[in-house]
């Protein structure tokens, strides 16, 4: 084999892994309280796509039970983030709005704001769009 041809086929090879990686994401979705749990907010549009656009957030970083094997459950999934106590660490509200957590949405996009030029949604109505 040339050089040229090689290099033709280590492009196409990773332009293929490439392609892959970013159709494996999930489709925007809508984050929704678990079943037959009351809330007087939104749903929050979420992006796989655009919380990874640079390709450097592991599934892990929020799915932070999750072996690699299978699809990663949501934190509405059973067993996960069940309680409805906001004061407990645990629960469904606090994965998403605990402000110490960097795995929670709240927690990750004030660290984006201050250590990035990232202007991330911190509000109640900057994540809960009414649909």
């Amino acid at each position: 084999m040339t050089t040229l041809y090689r290099i033709f086929i280590l492009t196409a090879f990773i332009f293929t892994a490439a392609q892959a990686s970013a159709a494996a994401l999930p489709q925007d979705m809508l984050l929704l309280p678990p079943d037959g749990w009351v809330t007087n907010r939104a749903g929050v549009p979420f992006s796989h796509e655009l919380h990874d656009a640079d390709g450097t957030v592991a599934c892990i970083t929020c799915h932070h039970e999750w072996d690699g094997e299978g699809e990663p459950l949501g934190c509405a999934s059973e067993g996960c983030h069940v309680s409805e106590s906001r004061r407990d660490p645990m629960s469904f509200y606090g994965a998403f709005h605990d402000r110490n957590s960097e795995r929670s949405c709240v927690g990750c996009h004030r660290t984006a704001r201050r250590d990035s030029d990232a202007r991330p949604p911190v509000s109640c109505n900057g994540c809960h769009v009414p649909q």
